[in-house]
């Protein structure tokens, strides 16, 4: 990152995105425990009300890596793509402002569209130009399995309808799930239709609007 001239100075105050931890309420009673442990040190300065602190915090260490442990095993049998997305943006923090950097003068450029355009010529000096050629990637299932038996009932259809998020925002279709969502159960027959006739033609019906 040196290359591209990043400057931090103390005069700009930068601001970190924190959540508070939730944690059960056994946990919680343990940082209850361990926090008097450790006042109790303080008062009285004897070895062995430290090693009692040093001991629990080393219990506290290992109970939250268990709960953090199993959280992530539900989540991962859950085999939810919300949820994981959730759980790695809450583990993300990031910046709501960027510091100066330098140009290819040395001059400090605190603009954001210049500073857009500097990493902009960055990314795109390292990046690799598309010679057209695709690699080859071995098959992984054998080349007689087929795709042929694939049913699209009103039913399924209006299952996943109603799972729709009801958002206002539309897609390229120009619809909003919220929509699509309240006219499920008069949406599902025909879209089954559409979907179960674009699988057995090989077609695919772009004009029908709720292609998704």
């Amino acid at each position: 990152m040196n290359n591209l001239g990043f400057v931090e100075w103390t005069c700009f105050k930068t601001t970190r995105i924190t959540k508070k931890k939730i944690y059960p309420k056994t946990i919680k009673q343990m940082f209850s425990r361990k926090n008097f442990y450790w006042k109790l040190w303080r008062y009285t300065r004897e070895p062995d009300h430290k090693l009692a602190y040093r001991a629990y915090s080393a219990k506290c260490t290992k109970a939250i890596q268990a709960y953090y442990r199993d959280l992530e095993t539900r989540l991962i049998q859950s085999e939810s793509i919300d949820k994981f997305c959730r759980y790695v943006n809450g583990k993300l923090s990031g910046r709501k402002s960027i510091p100066p950097i330098k140009d290819a003068d040395g001059s400090l450029i605190t603009d954001s569209v210049t500073r857009a355009n500097i990493f902009n010529k960055y990314f795109a000096s390292v990046f690799t130009c598309d010679d057209g050629s695709i690699p080859h990637f071995t098959p992984r299932v054998d080349v007689s399995t087929e795709c042929r038996d694939v049913s699209f009932t009103p039913l399924k259809v209006f299952q996943v309808l109603k799972h729709l998020k009801p958002k206002n925002s539309s897609g390229r279709d120009g619809f909003p799930n919220i929509l699509l969502k309240r006219l499920a159960r008069s949406l599902c027959d025909p879209l089954a239709f559409i979907f179960q006739a674009s699988f057995r033609s090989h077609v695919l019906y772009l004009s029908a609007g709720c292609m998704r």
